[in-house]
């Protein structure tokens, strides 16, 4: 259920104290393979590092309170944290978009429905049939007006001023949402798996949002600490422990990136409507358990399927792609690797747009301190 509250004039003010380093965030919207660059520069950046106690003082109320009325608790995702930030990152530009549908023609636009926001952020990877369900809760503190975040008023505040103002911030909306029957309803649901959830600090007032998902196909929960704060972190107690939620795992022990690859590969097939082939892919899993078998390949594909499989050659070709890159570390974790496979995809569009059907894979080989990704494809043409 998708509700909306807000609350007017609900004001709070900072003490300036020992100065402190302050890097401005770009005022944007992110997608997940920005994750990595946000986490490197979190130490410079006052105003995020706000976001983020805020963030994670709100993830252990609402744990906290779940487990009071005897509920599982939920894991923390970051990626649905970023679909909520550029949501509330929206509103807080468009004071009189407060919805939770956005207008395409307004500026900081990710997507009408939450929905579509969690798949700008995932760089439409999965499949909305991967969701069985996602809710949403969004707020508003303060007078309205004028939008925009407040980038330069936090630089001279000391940190236990900026922790007590992030653990108020995540108070306040936890408050707003436990009053409000519809939001309440959105906290405790029983099948909730995961959330994210943003508070974003403007001049004049702050905006949250609260993104959850009931299910999702293949899930590996982002935690959230806040061991960037050093020996400030004691001031927040420990995360709940999640306890029991059930996810699956990728399938053949994919991890988040490699499994991300090979369905960005998927899509550019989807994308030009060439259809995967199951013998194909057996083909392929033949020759990564037969490497020593160096027989034509129409010959490794009857033997990796059967003999009337060569029946559907008669008459057609099986051409073989294969390419590789190496990516540093940073660059392979910011998923570089979705546009390689694009300009893979481009680089052989005269091949793959006169095929029938394909199958392939995307290997990951660790090199010392960069990652090789290999795409091998087999196109039925």
């Amino acid at each position: 259920m998708i509700k909306i509250i807000s609350l007017l004039a609900i004001l709070f003010c900072t003490i300036s104290a020992q100065a402190y380093s302050l890097k401005n965030i770009r005022d944007t919207i992110y997608q997940e393979a920005e994750l990595i660059h946000l986490s490197r520069d979190l130490k410079k950046d006052t105003v995020m590092m706000l976001e983020l106690m805020a963030s994670y003082h709100f993830h252990q109320l609402i744990n906290k309170y779940r487990t009071s009325k005897r509920k599982k608790t939920i894991y923390w995702d970051f990626k649905l944290w970023l679909a909520a930030r550029n949501h509330s990152v929206f509103m807080l530009h468009n004071p009189s978009e407060f919805s939770h549908r956005e207008s395409r023609s307004k500026p900081y636009f990710t997507g009408k429905s939450p929905g579509n926001r969690i798949d700008y952020v995932i760089h439409q990877t999965m499949k909305q049939e991967d969701f069985t369900g996602y809710a949403e809760n969004i707020a508003v503190a303060g007078v309205g007006g004028i939008g925009g975040p407040d980038l330069n008023g936090f630089k001279d505040v000391s940190m236990q001023d900026l922790i007590v103002m992030a653990k108020d911030a995540a108070e306040d909306m936890f408050d707003l949402w436990k009053h409000s029957p519809g939001h309440n309803e959105n906290m405790l649901r029983r099948d909730h798996l995961a959330h994210g959830t943003s508070i974003v600090f403007g001049k004049i007032s702050k905006y949250a949002t609260s993104v959850f998902i009931i299910k999702k196909k293949y899930y590996s929960p982002d935690t959230i600490s806040v061991d960037f704060l050093g020996e400030n972190a004691d001031q927040f107690p420990n995360l709940y422990k999640e306890n029991g939620q059930e996810y699956k795992n990728y399938p053949r022990d994919m991890d988040r990136v490699k499994f991300k690859l090979f369905s960005s590969l998927a899509e550019q097939f989807r994308t030009l409507q060439v259809e995967p082939e199951k013998t194909l892919y057996e083909l392929v899993k033949y020759e990564d358990t037969h490497p020593e078998d160096q027989l034509p390949i129409k010959k490794r594909f009857i033997k990796a399927n059967s003999i009337f499989s060569g029946f559907r050659l008669i008459g057609r070709k099986l051409n073989t792609l294969e390419d590789s890159r190496l990516f540093s570390f940073e660059d392979f974790y910011s998923l570089a690797g979705i546009e390689y496979i694009k300009e893979f995809i481009l680089k052989n569009s005269a091949l793959v747009t006169s095929s029938e059907k394909w199958g392939g894979a995307v290997d990951v080989f660790p090199k010392g301190d960069q990652f090789e990704v290999v795409i091998r494809v087999l196109l039925l043409n």
